[in-house]
């Protein structure tokens, strides 16, 4: 195989491929043939990996091996810095000739599980966002990043499933895949590399503040570590690759187990999977955890380290019957209910107001922290207005009876019995109608709206309940926000 001479910019002149090149030609063509038509993008900060990743792609487009190539930098602002790794970014692409897409983001708009997550979460969300259909995203993590991240998960306590470290390649949204063709390259090599070709990448600072746990094991631990045991690196990305092919093994069996555990949850709740307790305990220990992570992390949440699954197990699953016990985890909660454990996020201040609806121009709601309110358009046209009301602001403490229940009982028995959830119990709607409850969206109607033969439906609303014969019907579905 052939490619340019070493400066990228300069003519096709042949020359056998470099062993960094020819290591991302091989990672490239584990999932497409060359010449491809893949559009590759590189996610580029500016620094030694990804500026030597694309300089080995600029290459590979000379030789004709790739057609579209071009790059994304992710402006955090986060540095006095940040501007000048920008300008860099520009002016290295100008001279190679790769169309480059800079993007600003406000991480301070993101922050929830530290600067570094919130980071992380924004460039993601960027490179989502830019990816072309069917494109490839490459980013620039190696050997030595494979190892630092097992240590740093094996350290946390993440169990097998840390141990399989940074994914070759992984899906990014809908539109393409995430890939690292330099996963195999240790940093050593890609620091001769761009010194070879004179290339002059910029230095984040904070990548020598040791308060960052990757500093710390990427400048102290592991150098240390690799004087007593040269090659560890090495080995314990290896290491990572065979956990990876046995994680894979076992990962049918985890969603095998996952089918039996996982059920979906009343459509109102909006919580989607949650999970049966009873099946879940007939699992063993190890594949209870496991089915409980795999779980989480379809939810999107951090995969938890094992301590954080004790906890969850001892003190939410395994609680008193009567009790609700809750664990936070980052932004959610895992709550226990009815024999289920449900994800939920954590929930807002509620609003104490009681909301005048003219359901008769619109026949859907919004109530923050509440959700989404909507009457079928029959019953918003003859309603015209209604209240809507909340288990704290219901006027009055009288009981009330269910169409198609026996016995008149407070709210309180009606939400329980109906098995509400308690997170759900205050954001439940009440529709009033002239000082009376017409329904529970979403749940019941009051036995005084059901329809009554022989009596006349009055041709504008403001009569008396007993004489509208109004088939309500009302839905509601939990929204958060």
């Amino acid at each position: 195989m052939s490619l340019s001479s070493e400066s990228p910019s300069e003519s096709s002149s042949e020359q056998t491929l470099s062993p960094l090149v020819e290591s991302v030609c091989s990672a490239l063509q584990q999932f497409t043939e060359f010449p491809s038509s893949l559009p590759f993008v590189v996610a580029l900060s500016g620094g030694v990996d990804s500026t030597v990743l694309l300089h080995a792609l600029v290459q590979l487009r000379h030789a004709g091996l790739i057609s579209s190539l071009s790059a994304i930098h992710v402006h955090h602002g986060l540095s006095v810095n940040a501007d000048s790794w920008a300008e860099y970014c520009q002016n290295l692409c100008r001279q190679w000739q790769v169309p480059l897409d800079v993007r600003r983001v406000d991480v301070n708009e993101a922050l929830g599980d530290g600067i570094e997550q919130a980071a992380r979460s924004m460039r993601y969300q960027v490179f989502e966002q830019l990816l072309p259909e069917q494109g490839c995203l490459l980013q620039g993590h190696h050997q030595d990043d494979q190892a630092e991240t097992l240590l740093f998960r094996l350290f946390r306590g993440s169990g097998l499933d840390g141990l399989t470290g940074i994914p070759a390649r992984r899906p990014l949204g809908k539109r393409g895949h995430v890939v690292r063709p330099l996963l195999s390259v240790s940093r050593a090599s890609i620091e001769a590399y761009a010194k070879d070709h004179q290339l002059q990448p910029v230095e984040d600072e904070s990548n020598t503040d040791q308060r960052f746990a990757r500093n710390y094991l990427r400048q102290n631990l592991i150098p240390q570590i690799e004087q007593r045991w040269p090659g560890v690196s090495e080995r314990l990305a290896l290491l990572s690759g065979e956990v990876l092919e046995n994680q894979q093994w076992q990962q049918q069996a985890v969603e095998e187990a996952a089918d039996s555990v996982l059920t979906v949850a009343p459509d109102y709740w909006n919580a989607g999977q949650v999970v049966n307790i009873e099946s879940l305990l007939k699992l063993s220990e190890s594949m209870a955890f496991r089915v409980v992570r795999y779980w989480l992390k379809q939810k999107g949440l951090l995969m938890p380290d094992r301590s954080v699954l004790n906890t969850l197990f001892a003190e939410v699953i395994h609680s008193r019957e009567d009790a609700e016990p809750v664990l936070q985890l980052g932004d959610y909660e895992v709550r226990r209910f009815d024999g289920l454990l449900v994800l939920v996020p954590v929930l807002e201040p509620f609003s104490d107001k009681v909301i005048g609806w003219n359901c008769e121009s619109r026949s859907e709601l919004h109530v923050p922290a509440s959700g989404w309110l909507t009457l079928d358009k029959d019953s918003a046209r003859q309603l015209k207005k209604v209240s809507v009301c909340f288990r704290h602001n219901l006027p009055g403490s009288e009981k009330v009876r269910v169409a198609g229940r026996q016995g008149s009982k407070s709210v309180k028995r009606w939400l329980q019995e109906y098995r509400v959830p308690p997170w759900l119990r205050d954001r439940v709607p009440f529709l009033f109608y002239n000082g009376q409850m017409l329904c529970a969206a979403g749940l019941w109607v009051c036995d005084l709206l059901e329809e009554k033969s022989g009596k006349k439906r009055p041709d504008e609303a403001g009569g008396s309940l007993d004489s509208i014969g109004i088939k309500v019907r009302a839905d509601w579905r939990f929204d958060p926000y």
